[in-house]
Protein backbone atom coordinates (compact mmCIF):
# COMPACT_ATOMS: atom_id res chain seq x y z
CA UNK A 1 0.00 0.00 0.00
CA UNK A 2 1.99 3.66 -1.02
CA UNK A 3 -0.21 5.50 1.16
CA UNK A 4 -1.49 5.11 4.93
CA UNK A 5 -4.32 6.52 6.13
CA UNK A 6 -3.77 7.73 9.20
CA UNK A 7 -6.34 8.92 11.96
CA UNK A 8 -6.47 12.58 13.02
CA UNK A 9 -3.59 14.11 14.46
CA UNK A 10 -0.92 12.02 12.29
CA UNK A 11 0.71 12.69 9.12
CA UNK A 12 0.21 10.61 6.23
CA UNK A 13 3.47 10.23 3.95
CA UNK A 14 4.03 7.95 1.02
CA UNK A 15 6.99 4.87 1.79
CA UNK A 16 8.90 5.96 -0.58
CA UNK A 17 9.52 9.08 0.22
CA UNK A 18 10.41 7.89 3.91
CA UNK A 19 12.45 5.55 2.41
CA UNK A 20 14.59 8.50 0.34
CA UNK A 21 14.36 10.81 3.62
CA UNK A 22 16.32 7.03 5.07
CA UNK A 23 13.17 6.02 7.01
CA UNK A 24 13.00 2.31 7.32
CA UNK A 25 9.95 0.11 9.68
CA UNK A 26 10.20 -3.15 11.16
CA UNK A 27 7.67 -5.37 12.96
CA UNK A 28 9.09 -6.28 16.23
CA UNK A 29 8.88 -10.12 15.98
CA UNK A 30 11.96 -9.30 12.82
CA UNK A 31 8.82 -9.28 10.04
CA UNK A 32 9.62 -6.34 7.42
CA UNK A 33 7.99 -3.36 7.20
CA UNK A 34 9.72 -1.09 4.55
CA UNK A 35 13.33 -0.37 3.79
CA UNK A 36 15.16 3.24 3.37
CA UNK A 37 17.00 4.10 0.34
CA UNK A 38 20.47 3.92 2.93
CA UNK A 39 20.38 0.49 3.10
CA UNK A 40 19.21 -0.63 -0.27
CA UNK A 41 21.83 1.87 -2.00
CA UNK A 42 25.02 0.09 -0.18
CA UNK A 43 23.97 -3.10 -2.90
CA UNK A 44 21.85 -5.93 -1.05
CA UNK A 45 18.74 -7.02 -1.66
CA UNK A 46 15.78 -5.79 0.73
CA UNK A 47 15.35 -9.06 2.47
CA UNK A 48 18.82 -8.63 3.47
CA UNK A 49 18.07 -5.57 5.04
CA UNK A 50 16.20 -6.25 8.01
CA UNK A 51 16.22 -8.22 11.09
CA UNK A 52 18.95 -10.69 11.60
CA UNK A 53 19.52 -10.51 7.69
CA UNK A 54 21.17 -6.66 8.41
CA UNK A 55 23.41 -7.38 11.48
CA UNK A 56 25.34 -9.74 9.42
CA UNK A 57 26.57 -7.01 7.54
CA UNK A 58 27.65 -4.76 10.27
CA UNK A 59 31.13 -5.01 11.20
CA UNK A 60 31.95 -8.19 13.58
CA UNK A 61 33.23 -5.16 16.10
CA UNK A 62 29.94 -3.28 16.07
CA UNK A 63 28.09 -6.08 15.48
CA UNK A 64 26.80 -7.45 19.09
CA UNK A 65 26.06 -3.56 20.46
CA UNK A 66 23.98 -3.11 17.24
CA UNK A 67 22.17 -6.43 18.29
CA UNK A 68 21.73 -5.47 22.00
CA UNK A 69 20.08 -1.97 20.19
CA UNK A 70 17.59 -3.66 18.70
CA UNK A 71 16.76 -6.59 21.15
CA UNK A 72 16.01 -3.86 23.56
CA UNK A 73 13.74 -1.96 21.36
CA UNK A 74 11.92 -5.09 20.01
CA UNK A 75 11.80 -6.66 23.78
CA UNK A 76 10.72 -3.28 25.27
CA UNK A 77 13.46 -2.73 27.33
CA UNK A 78 13.98 0.91 25.66
CA UNK A 79 11.54 2.94 23.93
CA UNK A 80 14.01 4.67 21.63
CA UNK A 81 17.68 5.05 21.14
CA UNK A 82 20.30 5.81 18.89
CA UNK A 83 23.86 3.77 17.79
CA UNK A 84 26.28 4.58 15.45
CA UNK A 85 28.36 1.88 14.23
CA UNK A 86 29.89 0.40 10.47
CA UNK A 87 28.11 -1.45 8.03
CA UNK A 88 29.29 -2.91 4.79
CA UNK A 89 28.42 -2.53 1.36
CA UNK A 90 28.05 -5.04 -1.43
CA UNK A 91 31.22 -4.48 -3.06
CA UNK A 92 33.03 -4.48 0.73
CA UNK A 93 33.88 -1.08 1.62
CA UNK A 94 32.95 -0.24 5.32
CA UNK A 95 30.26 2.90 5.93
CA UNK A 96 29.71 4.37 9.15
CA UNK A 97 26.06 4.83 9.80
CA UNK A 98 24.12 6.27 13.02
CA UNK A 99 20.67 4.98 13.41
CA UNK A 100 18.13 6.02 15.62
CA UNK A 101 14.75 4.08 16.61
CA UNK A 102 11.71 4.13 18.01
CA UNK A 103 8.65 1.54 19.26
CA UNK A 104 5.36 2.97 17.65
CA UNK A 105 2.14 0.67 17.81
CA UNK A 106 0.57 0.94 13.91
CA UNK A 107 -2.70 3.07 14.82
CA UNK A 108 -5.02 1.12 12.71
CA UNK A 109 -3.74 -3.03 14.01
CA UNK A 110 -2.34 -1.75 17.72
CA UNK A 111 0.74 -3.57 16.64
CA UNK A 112 4.06 -2.90 17.52
CA UNK A 113 6.47 -1.51 14.83
CA UNK A 114 10.41 -0.67 15.08
CA UNK A 115 10.90 2.50 13.40
CA UNK A 116 14.40 3.77 12.67
CA UNK A 117 16.18 6.21 10.62
CA UNK A 118 19.69 5.66 8.76
CA UNK A 119 22.29 8.37 8.41
CA UNK A 120 25.24 7.86 6.48
CA UNK A 121 27.86 9.81 8.59
CA UNK A 122 31.49 8.55 6.97
CA UNK A 123 32.48 11.58 5.67
CA UNK A 124 31.92 12.74 8.39
CA UNK A 125 33.93 10.90 10.16
CA UNK A 126 36.49 10.71 7.77
CA UNK A 127 36.49 14.68 8.11
CA UNK A 128 37.02 14.46 12.05
CA UNK A 129 39.66 12.08 11.64
CA UNK A 130 41.67 14.40 8.95
CA UNK A 131 40.83 17.54 11.23
CA UNK A 132 42.20 15.98 13.83
CA UNK A 133 45.23 15.34 12.14
CA UNK A 134 45.54 18.44 10.96
CA UNK A 135 45.32 20.06 14.27
CA UNK A 136 48.36 17.55 15.46
CA UNK A 137 50.18 18.53 12.37
CA UNK A 138 49.25 22.19 12.92
CA UNK A 139 50.61 21.77 16.25
CA UNK A 140 53.84 20.00 15.16
CA UNK A 141 54.41 22.93 12.15
CA UNK A 142 53.93 25.68 14.95
CA UNK A 143 56.67 23.70 17.31
CA UNK A 144 59.04 23.15 14.64
CA UNK A 145 58.47 26.90 13.01
CA UNK A 146 59.95 28.01 16.08
CA UNK A 147 62.99 25.53 16.36
CA UNK A 148 63.47 26.84 12.52
CA UNK A 149 63.84 30.04 14.15
CA UNK A 150 65.98 30.03 16.55
CA UNK A 151 67.93 26.83 15.59
CA UNK A 152 68.63 28.17 11.73
CA UNK A 153 70.05 25.55 9.20
CA UNK A 154 68.66 22.10 10.80
CA UNK A 155 65.22 20.99 10.23
CA UNK A 156 63.76 17.92 11.39
CA UNK A 157 62.92 14.77 8.78
CA UNK A 158 59.17 15.97 9.32
CA UNK A 159 59.53 19.61 7.25
CA UNK A 160 60.18 17.36 4.75
CA UNK A 161 58.14 17.43 1.91
CA UNK A 162 58.44 14.10 0.53
CA UNK A 163 57.72 12.35 4.39
CA UNK A 164 54.67 14.87 4.79
CA UNK A 165 53.06 13.46 1.75
CA UNK A 166 54.28 9.90 2.02
CA UNK A 167 52.52 10.27 5.52
CA UNK A 168 49.22 11.55 4.21
CA UNK A 169 49.20 9.10 1.31
CA UNK A 170 49.66 6.42 3.55
CA UNK A 171 45.88 8.06 5.57
CA UNK A 172 44.89 7.89 1.59
CA UNK A 173 45.31 3.44 1.61
CA UNK A 174 43.67 3.18 4.56
CA UNK A 175 40.15 4.97 2.97
CA UNK A 176 40.41 3.58 -1.07
CA UNK A 177 41.88 0.30 -2.22
CA UNK A 178 44.73 2.14 -3.83
CA UNK A 179 47.57 -0.09 -6.04
CA UNK A 180 48.96 3.43 -7.85
CA UNK A 181 49.52 7.11 -6.38
CA UNK A 182 51.50 9.58 -8.02
CA UNK A 183 51.56 13.23 -6.61
CA UNK A 184 52.50 15.69 -8.95
CA UNK A 185 53.57 18.64 -7.46
CA UNK A 186 53.04 21.99 -10.14
CA UNK A 187 56.27 23.76 -10.48
CA UNK A 188 55.75 26.89 -12.91
CA UNK A 189 54.82 25.21 -16.52
CA UNK A 190 56.77 21.59 -15.03
CA UNK A 191 55.13 19.12 -13.59
CA UNK A 192 57.26 17.22 -11.07
CA UNK A 193 56.64 13.97 -9.71
CA UNK A 194 57.14 13.78 -5.62
CA UNK A 195 56.10 10.29 -4.31
CA UNK A 196 54.54 7.42 -6.78
CA UNK A 197 53.31 4.64 -4.60
CA UNK A 198 54.14 1.00 -5.14
CA UNK A 199 57.82 1.61 -6.22
CA UNK A 200 58.61 -1.91 -6.56
CA UNK A 201 56.30 -2.25 -10.11
CA UNK A 202 57.42 -0.30 -13.30
CA UNK A 203 56.73 3.47 -12.56
CA UNK A 204 53.67 4.93 -14.18
CA UNK A 205 54.56 7.87 -14.07
CA UNK A 206 55.47 8.50 -17.92
CA UNK A 207 52.07 7.50 -18.89
CA UNK A 208 50.64 10.72 -17.29
CA UNK A 209 53.88 12.94 -18.00
CA UNK A 210 54.20 11.91 -22.12
CA UNK A 211 51.37 9.58 -22.32
CA UNK A 212 48.20 8.96 -22.12
CA UNK A 213 47.46 10.67 -19.16
CA UNK A 214 48.90 13.70 -19.87
CA UNK A 215 45.84 15.52 -20.50
CA UNK A 216 44.28 14.03 -18.21
CA UNK A 217 46.06 15.85 -15.73
CA UNK A 218 46.16 19.10 -17.53
CA UNK A 219 42.57 19.70 -17.05
CA UNK A 220 42.27 18.30 -13.84
CA UNK A 221 44.99 21.28 -13.05
CA UNK A 222 43.12 24.07 -15.34
CA UNK A 223 39.52 22.98 -14.55
CA UNK A 224 40.57 22.40 -10.49
CA UNK A 225 37.61 18.92 -11.02
CA UNK A 226 38.36 15.37 -10.58
CA UNK A 227 37.91 12.96 -13.28
CA UNK A 228 38.36 9.38 -14.05
CA UNK A 229 39.75 7.64 -16.85
CA UNK A 230 40.08 4.00 -17.57
CA UNK A 231 43.48 2.66 -18.56
CA UNK A 232 43.95 1.78 -22.29
CA UNK A 233 46.63 -0.52 -21.71
CA UNK A 234 44.63 -2.14 -19.33
CA UNK A 235 40.92 -1.85 -19.60
CA UNK A 236 40.42 -3.46 -15.84
CA UNK A 237 42.33 -0.18 -14.34
CA UNK A 238 40.98 2.82 -13.70
CA UNK A 239 42.80 5.95 -12.59
CA UNK A 240 41.11 8.72 -10.27
CA UNK A 241 43.12 12.52 -10.92
CA UNK A 242 42.20 14.91 -8.09
CA UNK A 243 43.26 18.59 -7.73
CA UNK A 244 45.70 19.79 -5.20
CA UNK A 245 44.04 23.07 -4.24
CA UNK A 246 45.20 25.50 -1.54
CA UNK A 247 43.50 28.82 -1.08
CA UNK A 248 42.09 29.09 -4.69
CA UNK A 249 45.68 28.20 -6.29
CA UNK A 250 46.38 24.60 -8.30
CA UNK A 251 49.26 23.34 -6.56
CA UNK A 252 49.51 19.72 -8.21
CA UNK A 253 47.37 16.55 -8.86
CA UNK A 254 47.18 13.69 -7.30
CA UNK A 255 46.64 10.27 -9.39
CA UNK A 256 45.59 7.03 -8.22
CA UNK A 257 44.22 3.43 -9.49
CA UNK A 258 42.80 0.61 -7.79
CA UNK A 259 43.97 -2.77 -6.61
CA UNK A 260 40.84 -4.36 -7.03
CA UNK A 261 40.40 -3.31 -10.56
CA UNK A 262 36.96 -1.62 -10.23
CA UNK A 263 36.13 2.17 -11.42
CA UNK A 264 35.76 5.10 -8.45
CA UNK A 265 32.27 5.68 -6.66
CA UNK A 266 31.17 9.29 -6.31
CA UNK A 267 32.00 8.24 -2.50
CA UNK A 268 35.75 7.04 -3.27
CA UNK A 269 35.77 10.50 -5.02
CA UNK A 270 34.47 12.40 -1.98
CA UNK A 271 36.79 10.06 -0.05
CA UNK A 272 39.89 11.23 -2.01
CA UNK A 273 38.91 14.49 -2.33
CA UNK A 274 39.07 15.18 1.14
CA UNK A 275 42.54 13.50 1.57
CA UNK A 276 43.87 15.67 -1.44
CA UNK A 277 43.12 19.08 0.43
CA UNK A 278 45.93 17.27 3.57
CA UNK A 279 48.66 16.72 -0.23
CA UNK A 280 47.49 19.90 -1.06
CA UNK A 281 48.58 21.81 2.36
CA UNK A 282 51.63 19.46 2.53
CA UNK A 283 53.03 20.58 -0.87
CA UNK A 284 51.77 24.09 0.47
CA UNK A 285 53.78 23.75 3.91
CA UNK A 286 56.84 22.07 2.12
CA UNK A 287 57.35 25.03 0.11
CA UNK A 288 56.55 27.36 2.72
CA UNK A 289 59.21 25.69 4.67
CA UNK A 290 62.02 25.25 2.18
CA UNK A 291 61.70 29.54 1.69
CA UNK A 292 61.76 29.68 5.85
CA UNK A 293 64.92 27.53 5.80
CA UNK A 294 66.43 29.78 2.78
CA UNK A 295 65.46 32.65 4.86
CA UNK A 296 67.00 30.98 8.07
CA UNK A 297 69.94 30.23 6.57
CA UNK A 298 71.10 32.63 3.56
CA UNK A 299 72.55 35.50 3.34
CA UNK A 300 69.98 37.09 1.06
CA UNK A 301 72.98 39.77 -0.29
CA UNK A 302 75.26 36.80 -1.30
CA UNK A 303 73.76 33.51 -1.26
CA UNK A 304 76.05 32.71 1.07
CA UNK A 305 75.38 30.76 4.16
CA UNK A 306 74.98 33.62 7.06
CA UNK A 307 76.46 33.33 10.49
CA UNK A 308 74.54 31.34 12.43
CA UNK A 309 74.25 28.56 9.98
CA UNK A 310 77.73 28.65 8.74
CA UNK A 311 78.84 28.38 12.98
CA UNK A 312 76.47 25.35 13.20
CA UNK A 313 77.71 23.52 10.42
CA UNK A 314 81.30 24.04 11.40
CA UNK A 315 81.01 22.83 14.73
CA UNK A 316 79.90 19.28 12.77
CA UNK A 317 82.77 19.89 10.26
CA UNK A 318 85.03 20.50 12.86
CA UNK A 319 84.28 17.81 15.41
CA UNK A 320 84.18 15.49 12.34
CA UNK A 321 87.61 16.81 11.50
CA UNK A 322 89.37 15.49 15.29
CA UNK A 323 87.75 12.20 15.30
CA UNK A 324 88.97 11.33 11.72
CA UNK A 325 92.16 13.02 12.44
CA UNK A 326 92.11 14.78 8.77
CA UNK A 327 93.21 18.25 8.23
CA UNK A 328 91.16 21.15 8.44
CA UNK A 329 92.11 24.79 7.11
CA UNK A 330 89.79 28.19 8.18
CA UNK A 331 89.98 30.95 5.96
CA UNK A 332 88.70 34.41 7.23
CA UNK A 333 88.90 37.34 5.00
CA UNK A 334 88.07 41.43 5.17
CA UNK A 335 87.63 43.61 2.28
CA UNK A 336 90.14 46.50 2.75
CA UNK A 337 88.69 49.84 3.52
CA UNK A 338 85.58 48.63 2.58
CA UNK A 339 84.01 52.12 4.76
CA UNK A 340 85.59 54.44 1.90
CA UNK A 341 83.67 52.33 -0.73
CA UNK A 342 80.30 53.24 0.67
CA UNK A 343 81.68 56.85 1.68
CA UNK A 344 82.92 57.82 -1.46
CA UNK A 345 79.98 55.82 -4.50
CA UNK A 346 77.43 54.45 -1.51
CA UNK A 347 75.83 51.92 -0.16
CA UNK A 348 74.77 50.12 -3.41
CA UNK A 349 78.22 50.05 -4.49
CA UNK A 350 79.21 48.48 -1.13
CA UNK A 351 76.87 45.99 -2.07
CA UNK A 352 78.03 45.50 -5.56
CA UNK A 353 81.60 45.18 -3.96
CA UNK A 354 80.26 42.10 -1.47
CA UNK A 355 78.31 40.29 -4.09
CA UNK A 356 81.39 40.40 -5.99
CA UNK A 357 83.66 39.28 -3.92
CA UNK A 358 81.64 36.62 -2.76
CA UNK A 359 80.90 35.50 -6.41
CA UNK A 360 84.81 34.86 -6.76
CA UNK A 361 85.33 32.77 -3.41
CA UNK A 362 82.44 30.91 -4.67
CA UNK A 363 84.51 30.13 -7.53
CA UNK A 364 87.87 29.45 -5.91
CA UNK A 365 86.66 27.29 -3.42
CA UNK A 366 85.48 23.50 -3.76
CA UNK A 367 81.96 22.14 -3.32
CA UNK A 368 82.74 20.32 0.01
CA UNK A 369 84.12 23.40 1.47
CA UNK A 370 82.15 25.47 3.77
CA UNK A 371 81.53 29.17 2.61
CA UNK A 372 79.66 31.98 4.57
CA UNK A 373 79.52 35.80 5.21
CA UNK A 374 80.97 36.42 8.78
CA UNK A 375 79.22 40.10 8.88
CA UNK A 376 79.58 42.98 7.17
CA UNK A 377 82.20 42.61 4.46
CA UNK A 378 83.92 39.53 6.30
CA UNK A 379 83.67 36.30 4.68
CA UNK A 380 84.72 32.84 6.71
CA UNK A 381 85.43 29.82 5.01
CA UNK A 382 86.24 26.06 5.98
CA UNK A 383 88.82 23.42 3.71
CA UNK A 384 88.65 20.25 4.95
CA UNK A 385 91.29 17.82 4.36
CA UNK A 386 93.61 20.74 2.74
CA UNK A 387 96.91 20.71 4.15
CA UNK A 388 98.07 24.53 4.89
CA UNK A 389 100.35 24.77 1.61
CA UNK A 390 97.63 23.89 -0.27
CA UNK A 391 95.11 26.22 1.48
CA UNK A 392 97.37 28.81 1.66
CA UNK A 393 97.63 28.89 -2.48
CA UNK A 394 93.83 28.86 -2.42
CA UNK A 395 94.16 32.11 -0.50
CA UNK A 396 96.66 33.84 -2.77
CA UNK A 397 94.42 32.47 -5.70
CA UNK A 398 91.29 34.49 -3.74
CA UNK A 399 93.20 37.43 -3.30
CA UNK A 400 94.38 38.13 -6.98
CA UNK A 401 91.45 37.35 -8.20
CA UNK A 402 89.51 39.78 -5.88
CA UNK A 403 92.61 42.41 -7.13
CA UNK A 404 91.64 42.02 -10.94
CA UNK A 405 88.18 42.72 -10.44
CA UNK A 406 86.94 46.12 -12.00
CA UNK A 407 83.67 47.18 -11.29
CA UNK A 408 81.55 48.73 -13.91
CA UNK A 409 79.37 51.25 -11.65
CA UNK A 410 83.05 52.96 -10.32
CA UNK A 411 86.88 53.06 -10.95
CA UNK A 412 88.50 51.56 -7.87
CA UNK A 413 90.19 48.44 -7.26
CA UNK A 414 89.03 46.72 -4.33
CA UNK A 415 91.44 44.31 -2.07
CA UNK A 416 91.29 42.23 0.51
CA UNK A 417 93.26 40.62 3.65
CA UNK A 418 92.89 37.09 4.38
CA UNK A 419 93.87 34.90 7.40
CA UNK A 420 94.45 31.42 7.24
CA UNK A 421 94.85 29.07 10.92
CA UNK A 422 94.74 25.24 10.76
CA UNK A 423 92.77 23.38 13.24
CA UNK A 424 94.89 21.54 16.09
CA UNK A 425 94.68 20.18 19.44
CA UNK A 426 97.06 20.20 21.78
CA UNK A 427 96.31 16.64 22.73
CA UNK A 428 94.91 13.60 21.93
CA UNK A 429 91.76 13.62 24.22
CA UNK A 430 91.16 17.52 23.49
CA UNK A 431 88.64 18.43 20.64
CA UNK A 432 88.85 22.43 19.87
CA UNK A 433 85.43 23.69 18.82
CA UNK A 434 85.60 26.32 15.80
CA UNK A 435 85.57 29.68 17.85
CA UNK A 436 89.26 28.78 18.89
CA UNK A 437 90.27 27.74 15.43
CA UNK A 438 88.29 30.90 14.34
CA UNK A 439 89.73 33.33 16.68
CA UNK A 440 93.57 32.20 15.39
CA UNK A 441 92.30 32.81 12.15
CA UNK A 442 90.98 36.74 13.07
CA UNK A 443 94.49 37.04 14.78
CA UNK A 444 96.27 35.78 11.25
CA UNK A 445 93.72 38.34 9.55
CA UNK A 446 94.57 41.33 12.00
CA UNK A 447 98.82 40.88 11.07
CA UNK A 448 97.74 41.06 7.34
CA UNK A 449 95.88 44.30 7.91
CA UNK A 450 98.33 45.80 10.06
CA UNK A 451 101.53 44.78 7.49
CA UNK A 452 100.19 46.85 4.86
CA UNK A 453 96.75 44.77 3.71
CA UNK A 454 96.21 43.13 0.61
CA UNK A 455 97.66 39.96 1.64
CA UNK A 456 97.31 36.58 3.42
CA UNK A 457 99.30 35.68 6.80
CA UNK A 458 99.07 32.71 8.38
CA UNK A 459 98.20 32.04 12.05
CA UNK A 460 101.79 31.45 14.28
CA UNK A 461 101.53 30.34 18.28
Amino acid sequence: MDELQEPDGLISLRRDTLARMGVFVEHVDGRAGFVNRFRLDLGFAGRDMTGDAWLEHIHPEDRAAAADFAGKLRSGGMTHGRIVYRVRDAEGAWHWCMTTGVVEEDPRSGEKLLVGHDQDITYIKQLQHEADRARTLAEERAEEADILRYAGAIITASLDKREMIERVVDQLRRLLPIEHCIVFERNGRELNALFVGDEETESPVPLFLDGFGRQQVLECLREGLPGVIRDPRRSARFWLSVPLVVRGEPEGVCVMSRTDRQSFSALDVRKALAIADFLAVALSNGKLYEGMTMLATTDQLTGLLNRHAFFLEAEQMCGEACQSGSPLVCLLADIDHFKSVNDEFGHLAGDQVIRTIASCLKRSLREVDLLGRFGGEEFVALLPGVALTEALSVAERVRARIEDVRFRDFERTVTCSVGLAVLESERPDFRPGFDATLARADAALYRAKSMGRNRVEVYES
